[in-house]
């Protein structure tokens, strides 16, 4: 089954963050299939214990900034166009049939 580059992203990230949270002891409960809510909780309590100034290493924080980077321009990018159940198709407008 193909992954479309949302997913590709999400599954980079979540790799990234289990590997780091192993790394500086930080316990996680996230998965591929997490929701994005629970991603980006398990990235702000990563980032805490990676980030230099917390005794982290320099290339780890920016790993996973880069990696949060991608995955937020990807679901910019690749966003689902606009269902407007409203008008019947895409000629009509609200003044009328274009």
């Amino acid at each position: 089954m193909p992954v479309s580059v949302i997913q590709a992203a999400k599954r980079a990230l979540v790799t990234l963050l289990v590997t780091f949270a192993r790394h500086y002891r930080v316990t996680l409960t996230i998965s591929w299939e997490s929701g994005d809510a629970d991603v980006v909780k398990a990235f702000k309590k990563v980032v805490l214990k990676a980030h230099p100034d917390k005794g982290g290493r320099d290339g780890d924080a920016s790993k996973l900034n880069d990696a949060r980077d991608v995955w937020e321009t990807a679901k910019k990018n690749v966003s689902p166009p606009p269902s407007n159940s409203f008008y019947p198709c895409r000629r009509w407008t609200r003044r009328g049939k274009k």
